[in-house]
């Protein structure tokens, strides 16, 4: 029985299902074992571990300080906004779809990424490099990772670099997988992303001031968006952006040179700094100091408890000597007198008196040509409104202008109408900047007889040369540019096309990608307007259909009837800055303004003429604009007021005179009389009066000679400063002298202030010329400025400055920015009378005779010291136009310096400095010369 049991037993250990059974227990029995020590015996430990692991160090960005004017009113501020960061650090399955769903979520909801890319596609689809060349290098050593670069990855195109980067080596996004216009918004983010590998945790900005609906849909779905995350942060806000974007400048992004700069002081990649002006020039102070906080996140990064925080610190804040009021009175008068000059200026047709004038067909052909007209609503206009007529007549004369063209690429005619050669010539230079047409070539080196060998140079070839001096047709260009291989198109490997071939190629390129488009047709339009083809009335309209000018039903029914020609239509118009001189670009349509205080240095208001939004370039950067405004023909990105150098014309006179005087080559009796043409030098010199009048001023003061402006008058205080003590004339002593004097009021230096600025330039050899400004003598008005406050106050050279003080964010006083005294000049007090008086009489009417300036200050309530300053750059454009001053004249208090380039005559910028100079004392009344009672009234 017990050998049965047994036999039973020892087949039910065989049977299969036994040893099955077994095996699942000892697994179970290994599990429950692990589980015991995992979870009772280590499972302390474990959990520390586990805590640590994911530990993550959250920065948190400091917030920037504000900008202040003068009285602490804001003009740069944070205000709250909602951002969306990205987190590399958190693990996703598929990081490409993600961030793709991310930016869909993001813009379907009318907000944008903020994140820029070196590539971009063009209208065309095809990619292309966006920015200088040395950013495009830079670019790419980031994708190799290498500090030189081989000749092959030198040579790389957009497209080949886009091939690289979606390929399963870099970040692997399949062609079949995502679009073209995907990929550059994927690869912006990922490769802002890439630059920061193995930095500090710090997530990637990749939206700012996101709608609601952005907001609640990211939050709703973070499962499918790991590590993006929204925060609450402070937006750049500029106040009354206009009035002063030069002065405060923008931020954005640091760029990688900013980068290596700013390094030293804890910058990353990621950082956003200032970019220009006050911004950029304060950068280390308005930056706030950086915390940091340790936060527990689970595995898809979201945060289960706070371990610690540091605080961050905001940074300082800067309060500038600026008056906002002042700044944006001093705007408003430069933009209405610029305006004003433009419709004083303005005729139907070319006036028979002498003179520089604008008619009316440049200003309609500048609105084609600036893009203020909508070439869009014209093609899209009907039938009953009167922009279709414009189109119509257009398109007729395109299409004949295109048949022309295509004429003249057939055949070889080297005949054209001057329209034509105009569109000719437009062609050829797109053929050019497009890489297509070769104009130039490389010539060999040659040994010289001493066996070395020439320097490789570079020629113009030889048929473009003859093409550009009307030798030959556009069609031989073109067939002897294909014979001699200077034509590159875009071929596929292997292929080697027949010059037929290559000619077609062109032809199609030509009417494709060049006849097509809205530039040339623009260039048309302008023609036309130019060789007025279209009625003036249908243009009128035009403008009040686009929504470019406001009209009512009055106008619109006398402009229809005839009551009201087009010429005054206009007028009208610009005169009440419906249309702005900035944006028909005609001269004049740019100028600046400065003021400073001139017992401190200080400066009031620097203003540039025309500006821009600042706001469209913090926060998210707006690449459209600003491509738009570096191809404005008025340069609104230029600071005039510290980087537009200008001859000074008889405004350097007074430099003159206190040298003269000071030198005691002339004294307060010395009478010169003016002769008309100044024979004492070669070439010979006239005074103004002469050449424009044939007469003289007759004898003249050195005061007298300041109210006139004899030129006369300082050509003989030029030559006799250049005289030795034997009599001889030596033209680098006067240079020497006047220099001296220059020295003393400033203009050899930079003026101070606290912004970017141009070095002045200096007279070099002629001090008869120079003494009337006109040798090598330029500077930019804040130092214009500085030297009329230096001579306002007797003598003291201010090292002029826009920063206040620098406060912290709980208000107290981090720095003073007491102005620093350059140079303190002993002038005689009764040489700087002398000079003072003349440019009284400037201004006034004294013993019956008028002053240069007595119109226009005539009825100001303000003694006011003043000169006029004119200079010619171009015999075909009007002459530069500045006016500097200081009032009140008893006791000065401010200066104040306008120029207008191209501006005709001085008397229109003192006209804007009446307005300065009365704005000044409505706002402040610290005159004695002026109560409450008797403000300017006009």
């Amino acid at each position: 029985m017990i050998h049965e049991l047994l036999l039973n037993v020892w087949k039910i250990v065989k049977h299969r299902l036994f040893i099955l059974l077994v095996g699942i227990l000892l697994i179970f029995w290994i599990l429950i074992n692990r589980i015991f020590e995992l979870q009772i015996v280590k499972g302390q430990e474990l959990a520390n571990e586990f805590s640590i692991g994911i530990k993550r160090n959250i920065v948190l960005e400091g917030t920037r300080g504000n900008i202040y004017d003068r009285n602490g009113i804001p003009l740069a501020v944070n205000e709250l906004a909602y951002s969306v960061t990205l987190d590399d650090s958190i693990i996703v399955d598929d990081r490409g779809v993600m961030i793709r769903d991310l930016i869909n979520v993001i813009e379907e909801n009318g907000d944008s990424i903020i994140v820029s890319f070196p590539i971009k596609l063009n209208e065309e689809g095809e990619f292309e490099f966006v920015g200088s060349n040395s950013s495009i290098v830079r670019f790419k050593k980031e994708i190799f990772g290498d500090k030189r670069l081989s000749k092959v990855q030198e040579s790389l195109t957009a497209e080949d670099m886009i091939k690289y980067i979606r390929s399963e080596d870099f970040f692997d996004m399949p062609v079949e997988k995502y679009s073209d216009e995907e990929v550059i918004k994927i690869c912006a983010i990922r490769y802002a992303l890439y630059l920061t590998r193995g930095s500090k945790y710090k997530p990637l900005k990749v939206a700012v001031n996101i709608s609601e609906k952005t907001l609640a849909m990211i939050n709703e779905n973070q499962d499918k968006f790991p590590g993006a995350k929204i925060i609450v942060e402070p937006r750049r806000q500029y106040i009354d952006s206009t009035y002063f974007s030069h002065i405060i400048g923008y931020t954005k992004t640091i760029s990688p040179g900013q980068l290596e700069k700013l390094k030293v002081h804890g910058y990353n990649a990621r950082d956003i700094v200032g970019q220009a002006g006050i911004e950029k020039e304060m950068e280390i102070y308005l930056k706030g100091t950086d915390g940091k906080q340790t936060i527990d996140v689970d595995i898809s990064g979201r945060t289960r408890n706070i371990i610690n925080t540091e605080e961050p610190v905001p940074g300082k804040d800067i309060f500038l000597t600026i008056d906002k009021e002042l700044q944006m009175k001093t705007y408003d008068a430069l933009e209405k007198q610029i305006a004003n000059v433009v419709v004083e200026k303005m005729y139907t047709k070319q006036p028979a008196k002498k003179g520089i004038f604008i008619l009316l067909k440049d200003v309609f052909a500048s609105l084609f040509n600036n893009g203020i007209i909508s070439l869009e609503q014209l093609e899209s206009s009907s039938e009953e409104q009167y922009q279709n007529n414009v189109y119509s007549t257009f398109n007729k004369h395109y299409n004949n202008i295109v048949d022309d063209i295509n004429y003249d690429l057939a055949n070889n005619v080297n005949q054209y109408l001057s329209e034509e050669d105009r569109y000719l010539d437009y062609i050829i230079d797109n053929l050019v900047s497009d890489g297509i047409l070769l104009t130039r070539k490389k010539v060999e080196n040659k040994d010289t007889d001493d066996g070395k060998k020439e320097e490789e140079t570079e020629v113009e070839i030889e048929v473009y040369q003859k093409y550009k001096n009307n030798e030959i047709s556009i069609n031989e260009l073109l067939t002897t540019s294909i014979k001699e291989k200077s034509v590159i198109i875009d071929k596929k490997e292997g292929e080697n096309p027949s010059d037929i071939e290559i000619y077609n190629y062109i032809i199609d390129y030509i009417n494709t990608k060049i006849l097509e488009t809205n530039d040339f047709k623009r260039l048309v339009y302008t023609t036309m307007a130019e060789n007025e083809k279209f009625y003036y009335r249908d243009l009128c309209f035009m403008l009040i259909e686009q929504g470019i000018v406001t009209s009512n039903e009055k106008e619109m029914s006398d402009l229809k009837r005839g009551k009201i020609s087009a010429l005054n239509f206009m007028k009208s118009k610009i005169t009440n800055l419906d249309i702005k001189p900035s944006q028909l670009a005609l001269d004049p349509s740019t100028g600046s303004a400065v003021v400073v205080d001139v017992k401190t240095g200080e400066v009031l208001s620097l203003v540039s003429y025309p500006s821009y939004d600042n706001n469209k370039f913090v926060n998210n950067f707006d690449s459209s604009y600003y491509y738009k405004l570096i191809n404005d023909p008025t340069t609104p990105l230029v600071h005039r007021a510290t980087k537009e150098r200008r001859a000074p014309g008889s405004t350097f006179k007074m430099v003159s005179a206190m040298a003269g005087l000071e030198e005691g080559v002339i004294n307060k009796n010395t009478v010169i009389r003016d002769l008309g043409v100044f024979n004492k030098i070669y070439p010979s010199a006239n005074c103004w009066i002469y050449t424009a009048y044939g007469s003289t001023h007759g004898n003249e003061t050195v005061d007298e000679a300041l109210r006139d402006s004899c030129n006369y008058f300082f050509y003989e205080v030029g030559l006799r400063l250049g005289k030795d003590d034997e009599g001889n004339y030596i033209p680098i002593e006067g240079i020497n002298k006047l220099m001296k004097y220059v020295e003393k009021f400033g203009l050899d230096t930079k003026s101070g202030i606290e912004l970017s600025e141009y070095s002045p330039k200096n007279p070099t050899k002629d001090p008869v010329r120079a003494a009337i400004g006109q040798d090598n003598n330029s500077y930019t008005p804040v130092q214009l400025a500085r030297y009329i406050s230096t001579l306002a106050n007797g003598g003291t050279n201010f090292e002029l400055n826009i920063v206040d003080k620098i406060s912290n964010h709980s208000g107290e006083v981090y720095e003073d920015r007491t102005p620093n005294i350059a140079t303190q000049s002993n002038f005689d007090p009764e040489n700087t009378k002398i000079v003072h008086s003349g440019m009284l009489k400037v201004t006034t009417k004294q013993n019956g005779i008028r002053g240069t300036a007595y119109s226009i200050f005539k009825d100001i309530p303000i003694k006011v010291a003043g000169k006029t300053g004119t200079s010619q750059e171009s015999k075909s454009r009007p002459d530069h136009a500045t006016f500097t001053a200081f009032a009140p004249y008893d006791d000065p208090e401010i200066a104040v310096v306008v120029v207008i380039p191209y501006g005709y005559t001085a008397q229109n910028s003192g006209k804007v400095v009446k307005e300065i100079i009365s704005s000044y004392y409505d706002l402040y009344g610290t005159s004695e010369t002026t109560t409450m009672s008797n403000k300017l009234e006009y």
